[in-house]
């Protein structure tokens, strides 16, 4: 809505965030690092997901989801299997994954909890780190928010890629030889299960692509890249909304090998898929997979550490989202804001832009709400939480467009003369009280 004089709009949104330790396991310190689009939850194991993108269209009901998988990671050594079940040869980093929910065969301890998002570099973003330990490695990892300006090619195959947006997250494993003796075979992984556009269906597709595409951090061209089309609905339904969405890891060293693969089912640990094929190191180098729910991994290989030595691993995530919906050719309108002495303003609403307004010879409150979230009869009150609405608008008419909806035009206005008493929105056609609650 082209509402600029005094508009104040009014957003209920409730996020619930709840990470489930292991029964046997502390809980890690978790944190949300956010830029100006999108936000991670992170634990001290370097885990997450939950990745909520923030800016831009989307179903208003719904958040925007490209995680709500997995982002983890492994190592693996000669004799670390000697502590494992068989035939695992690869440790995970995090104790516990979330939805689905299953204890990992990780033995790491946290040494440094997650901090709290700083920003030290003084560029504007958060940065953050914490260090964990299994008694022969010790593996600090460092997160820090970048703007890229421009975006980061995220490499789609066959010489196509798309940009990223413009923020990216680089994720930096720094891996300590604790031992007394050389660590060989050394072996470093990153998993990531992605949901775009917030689907929970087989229906993303994944490629593995070490294309150098240009472009800025182009240095991260080793790329795992999952993506879907779809409406921004769990389960796929229409909502008249489009979105074309991708989230990706990219390495800046050639890996040693990688894996597409699926990771199926929101309840327990699925028994089979590509987070087996990780812990037991039969990562197949697959170039494309699916349509499914499905997983990408990365692994990079040391042939030796000495003792006291380090290796850094780095990572960039990134995502993109661009909304895709049809739209009618012509989605503004010229609300007009009638006055003939009756209890309740009069609207028409026509296509196009108004004229400049006129004085009106009374000040109007003027709610603007999303048709999708009207709810009533059957006795019941009209009601609705969503909307943007103007207090006291002293003009007859007013330009409008579809903000609230931006993938559809559901859009729907009610106005009452200004000084009403607070609450009151007059009466729907069954004669009970409207109960719209954004102005007062």
């Amino acid at each position: 809505m082209a509402i600029d004089r005094g508009a104040r709009v009014g957003v209920f949104v409730i996020i619930a965030i709840l990470l489930v330790p292991a029964a046997s396991l502390p809980a890690a310190a978790q944190w949300n690092y956010a830029n100006p689009h999108w936000y991670i939850t992170l634990d001290s194991y370097g885990y997450s997901d939950f990745l909520i993108y923030t800016t831009g269209p989307f179903p208003a009901s719904l958040l925007h989801e490209m995680l709500s998988g997995e982002f983890a990671a492994a190592i693996g050594y000669d004799g670390i299997e000697s502590g494992l079940p068989s035939p695992n040869k690869t440790m995970w980093l995090p104790p516990f994954f979330d939805y689905p929910s299953w204890d990992s065969n990780s033995t790491f301890t946290v040494v440094s909890e997650l901090t709290a998002p700083q920003d030290t570099d003084a560029d504007g973003l958060p940065e953050g780190n914490a260090v964990i330990s299994n008694g022969d490695v010790e593996i600090r990892i460092d997160f820090d928010m970048i703007d890229t300006v421009t975006g980061t090619p995220m490499g789609l195959r066959d010489g196509k890629r798309e940009l990223s947006n413009r923020y990216v997250m680089l994720v930096t494993y720094t891996v300590r030889n604790l031992k007394l003796t050389s660590l060989t075979n050394l072996r470093f992984y990153q998993f990531l299960h992605g949901h775009p556009a917030n689907t929970e269906t087989g229906t993303v597709r994944a490629v593995y692509d070490p294309t150098l595409h240009t472009g800025a951090r182009q240095e991260y061209r080793y790329d795992v890249t999952q993506f879907v089309t779809s409406s921004g609905d769990i389960g796929g339904e229409p909502t008249g909304c489009t979105f074309d969405d991708l989230v990706n890891i990219g390495g800046d060293v050639v890996p040693g090998t990688w894996g597409l693969g699926h990771y199926r089912g929101h309840g327990e640990r699925p028994p089979t898929g590509l987070h087996i094929d990780v812990e037991n190191d039969t990562l197949g180098a697959q170039t494309t997979f699916g349509p499914d729910e499905v997983a990408g991994a990365e692994r990079w290989n040391v042939a030796s550490l000495a003792p006291g030595a380090s290796q850094a691993f780095r990572v960039l995530l990134a995502v993109r989202s661009l909304e895709t919906s049809p739209r009618p050719a012509n989605t503004t309108a010229c609300l007009t804001i009638g006055d003939d002495g009756g209890p309740e303003p009069r609207l028409t609403l026509r296509r196009g832009a108004c004229a400049a307004p006129q004085p009106a010879t009374r000040v109007a409150d003027i709610l603007q709400g999303d048709l999708r979230e009207l709810s009533g009869g059957e006795g019941l009150p009209t009601t609705v939480y969503e909307g943007s609405c103007i207090d006291d608008y002293n003009g007859d008419r007013l330009t409008v467009d579809d903000e609230l909806a931006p993938c559809q035009p559901s859009t729907f206005f009610v106005a009452r003369w200004g000084g009403a008493t607070p609450g009151s929105w007059g009466n729907d056609s069954a004669g009970i009280p409207r109960g719209f609650y954004l102005c007062p």
